[in-house]
């Protein structure tokens, strides 16, 4: 399932090369960009588990929210929710379902880290704090192999013409800008360099059909201190590691997130290399995935349906194909737990993780119900599970 927005980027020097196309003088911003929902999907359920601290199936509503048979996002009728608060609360939580799929598919963020408070610990020696005594923060400390970003998402039900920093960009570079990263050592506390982004889903529905969906992504950047390399590596290595662990919590994995929460990589720190396990993981039968194994659960409307998985893929598959698509199975690959568990700076990422992010909708569509995420996360349809085998973690 895809969906499409009109999409601003300011400045156009800031666009990826995936959303660029030749001009007349040059390459120019794409004038449409296109969301593959089972991504959108993926993002949900992650920020759903940085906000509760449990999964939430709000992703399996979308096929019932949005306009059917369309290829524009627009919402059914006047949107999702009723009244003012209800729907600002929900339109700038699913801006962040929106902005988080954009910053990972298109921007390579891999690690999340959700920004709370004045002061927000990232790593043992990282910290996100505001600086002015009042005002919200930006969501996201995000990162890459060389890259760390502070991201705002913002969702709008605005109408009319979108023009030049629209009112909920501006507010989202005011948090931005109250925010700062600080490294410390050695008693030095030293504010960091990062990239920010400002991004702002303007919602088009049914009701409102004059007004277009927008995606619009700013970049406010300002100067500041860079990161050193082994900085850079310090805080890729425990913001990975601790992004991994929110997952592994939200799966009831208590023991794995307890190992994955404690850094292993300081030289004066030994720490023996856990055996755990052992794991029921599930096997999905796709290209690209048949050698690897996910540790997850099966996710109905309901939530995360408790019983044995082989069990639940059996009575999802007696199912009628309607009801089949509201039963979905969340995992992470456990090649890639394996790597976290280890003093790599990069986890160790199969070839797979890149593929989906640059698949055609045309490789899209030949896939099915499935994303595969940069971090190792699955999120495929429950009858796509071809058994589960026992294995541990070492």
């Amino acid at each position: 399932m895809f969906r499409e927005a009109r999409f601003v980027i300011d400045p156009p020097a800031c666009c990826p090369p995936s959303l660029m196309v030749p001009g007349p003088a040059g390459f120019v911003p794409l004038p449409q960009i296109t969301f593959d929902m089972y991504q959108v999907g993926l993002a949900a359920l992650h920020e759903m588990t940085d906000l509760q601290g449990r999964l939430n199936p709000i992703f399996l509503l979308f096929s019932e929210l949005l306009v059917a048979r369309s290829r524009e996002l627009r919402w059914r009728d006047g949107g999702f929710g009723k009244g003012r608060e209800v729907r600002r609360g929900l339109s700038n939580l699913f801006g962040r379902f929106f902005a988080r799929a954009f910053l990972e598919r298109h921007m390579g963020y891999t690690w999340f880290a959700p920004v709370d408070g004045a002061a927000s610990q990232i790593t043992h020696n990282l910290t996100v704090e505001r600086t002015t005594p009042l005002g919200d923060m930006p969501d996201w400390f995000c990162m890459k192999p060389g890259e760390a970003a502070l991201a705002e998402a913002k969702g709008s039900y605005a109408h009319g013409i979108v023009g030049t920093n629209p009112g909920p960009i501006v507010k989202a570079q005011e948090q931005l800008d109250r925010a700062a990263v600080y490294h410390v050592a050695r008693a030095r506390k030293e504010e960091k360099h990062v990239k920010r982004w400002a991004i702002m889903s303007r919602w088009a529905s049914e009701r409102h059909n004059v007004d277009d969906a927008v995606f619009y992504v700013a970049d406010p950047d300002r100067p500041a201190r860079e990161f050193s390399e082994e900085e850079m590596d310090d805080a890729l290595f425990e913001t990975s590691r601790r992004h991994l662990a929110r997952i592994a919590s939200s799966l009831r994995l208590s023991e794995l997130a307890s190992h994955l929460e404690r850094p292993t990589r300081h030289p004066m720190i030994f720490r023996a290399k856990p055996d755990l396990g052992p794991y029921k993981a599930a096997i999905v039968q796709r290209e690209g995935m048949n050698d690897r194994r996910f540790i997850g659960v099966v996710i109905g409307m309901h939530g995360v349906i408790g019983e044995d998985i082989d069990t639940v893929v059996s009575d999802v598959r007696r199912m009628p194909s309607y009801l089949r698509r509201n039963f979905m199975f969340f995992g992470i690959d456990a090649g890639v737990l394996e790597s976290a568990l280890s003093d790599d700076t990069e986890l160790d990422l199969p070839d797979v993780a890149s593929k989906f992010q640059h698949m055609s909708e045309d490789e899209a569509r030949q896939r099915g119900e499935v994303f595969y995420g940069r971090d190792g996360t699955l999120l495929c349809n429950a009858e796509y599970i071809d058994g589960t085998e026992s294995i541990s973690i070492a």
